[in-house]
């Protein structure tokens, strides 16, 4: 959240939200979106693994 101010969006439940990851372990991460309106962060994805859509 720090280094990337402008996370990618998705749309779920009928909503655009700001989709962010957090490093849970040293290669696992979770995904989750913030629905600001009802103040939820919904998990999109948990891995144990390094995903590749982190690689850059």
């Amino acid at each position: 959240m720090r280094s990337d101010p402008a996370p990618a969006t998705r749309t779920e439940r009928h909503q655009t939200m700001d989709r962010w990851q957090i490093e849970a372990t040293s290669g696992g991460r979770i995904w989750y979106l913030l629905d600001v309106e009802r103040h939820t962060a919904w998990i999109d994805l948990a891995s144990t693994g390094h995903p590749k859509a982190t690689d850059r």
